[in-house]
């Protein structure tokens, strides 16, 4: 996952950076790090990916 679909995944949800890692259980400053290009885990891009899948079939985001 690019930090570039990180962002569209969190614009599509309406998370917040904060918000992410909390539900992943990483610290805020490494989503910080994701958004500015420092490799995301594999097993957080495929949950992301998926979550974001199924607030756009609901057609709203999911609040955390």
């Amino acid at each position: 996952m690019t930090p570039t679909r990180l962002r569209e995944c969190l614009d599509t949800m309406h998370w917040s950076q904060r918000v992410l890692a909390a539900e992943t259980g990483y610290h805020e400053p490494q989503v910080r790090r994701w958004l500015a290009g420092a490799r995301i885990p594999d097993h957080v891009a495929d949950w992301l990916e998926r979550v974001t899948l199924a607030v756009v079939a609901c057609g709203r985001a999911v609040a955390p």
